[in-house]
């Protein structure tokens, strides 16, 4: 998506069009939930970047405090931003939040595990599941727990086991306090 926003800055004969694109941040809060450091993903085009940064700095955060955990807390941000073209020749953007917590190593795309695939294939599902699972300090995740496909014990065990294996795979920079990382319990719609 971000090279269609450069693309789509080029001159042509068409009327440039609004673009959506997803972006993350990482933010720095201290123990009052007051923001100190905001990072946009690097591999953003500079004026977005500062964009996200300068606006995600003016919005203020909620700290969940952890018993015997002190310091600052770093986490990841998931943005969803929108360009609409101005009669200037220039965009006027805006910044949703979509969630926060551990991203997918160096700020990675999620990606679906082909067995995965093969069995929602195989069993022909059509449903929204939500997985629970477990980041840990060292990045490593571990699958927890499956809610749906409760009519449908043998899918439910199928997919269980591919989530699982999916979950081994894959790598998170976990949420920091004090510089350290820490576990954190996540959720994600599948």
């Amino acid at each position: 998506a971000l090279v269609a926003c450069a693309a789509s800055a080029a001159p042509t004969t068409e009327a440039p069009k609004p673009l959506s694109f997803r972006a993350d941040a990482k933010v720095e809060v201290d123990s009052d939930g007051k923001l100190v450091k905001v990072e946009a993903s690097p591999d953003l085009p500079e004026g977005v970047r500062r964009y996200i940064e300068q606006e995600v700095s003016k919005w203020t955060f909620k700290r969940n405090p952890r018993e015997g955990e002190a310091g600052n807390a770093i986490s990841y941000i998931d943005l969803g931003a929108c360009a609409v073209p101005t009669p200037t020749g220039g965009y006027s953007m805006g910044l949703a939040m979509h969630g926060n917590g551990p991203r997918i190593a160096g700020g990675g795309k999620w990606w679906i595990a082909p067995e995965l695939q093969s069995v929602v294939g195989r069993y022909e599902l059509d449903q929204t599941v939500t997985v629970h699972f477990a980041v840990q300090p060292d990045g490593s995740a571990k699958f927890v727990s499956l809610d749906g496909l409760d009519a449908n014990r043998k899918a439910k065990v199928a997919v269980e086991r591919a989530v699982a294996a999916w979950f081994r795979a894959l790598r998170f920079d976990p949420e920091q306090i004090g510089g350290r990382p820490v576990a954190t319990q996540e959720t994600l719609p599948i």
